[in-house]
């Protein structure tokens, strides 16, 4: 099975309270959440890595868009959460990261130093993929021939910016 590293991006998506005011947002990017992470277990041998474990304690504890959530939201995000991470590979960094993740930095500017950590521990670990849910990456041309010359597949999760989200149409797949 391919190795598949998994964003920050994928864990809290669904719970961004901002993005819930579009019509579905929540109630489509819950169920693909739960569909395609079922689906991924499926098809790939999901990685998670002590950065993406960081930054996702950093977002719940320090984030005040978090931490506005009642307590029903929590219980069902930790919950989706726990069951998922329960179970898979974790990762952590090698002296090998803090390199790629230098280039990765250096080549595109626009480039969030913690997509550029987590990208370069995939890379790192000989992920075939990274699932992500995130535009300045899925957008990033230099970034996406840089991690093929590496063997890395971005996956974008498949929720287009701006999208009409009334109903579930073709474009909300896995594009690979």
């Amino acid at each position: 099975m391919e190795r598949t590293l998994i964003d920050t991006s994928i864990l809290v998506e669904p719970f961004v309270p901002w993005k819930n005011n579009e019509p579905n947002y929540k109630k489509i990017c819950m169920s693909l959440l739960r569909g395609k992470l079922n689906e991924l277990n499926n098809r790939w041998k999901p990685v998670i890595s002590l950065s993406v474990l960081g930054e996702y304690h950093l977002l719940l504890n320090e984030k005040d868009i978090f931490k506005r959530l009642n307590e029903e939201k929590l219980k069902i995000m930790k919950g989706i959460l726990n069951v998922f991470i329960t179970g898979k590979e974790k990762v952590g960094i090698k002296r090998e990261v803090i390199e790629i993740c230098n280039e990765i930095i250096h080549l595109d500017s626009r480039i969030e130093p913690l997509d550029a950590l987590h990208i370069a521990t995939a890379i790192a670990e000989k992920c075939s993929n990274f699932l992500f849910i995130d535009y300045g990456i899925s957008g990033n041309f230099k970034l996406k021939k840089f991690a093929k010359n590496y063997n890395l597949n971005l996956l974008d999760f498949g929720i287009k910016l701006n999208a009409d989200l009334k109903r579930i149409s073709d474009g909300m797949i896995w594009r690979e």
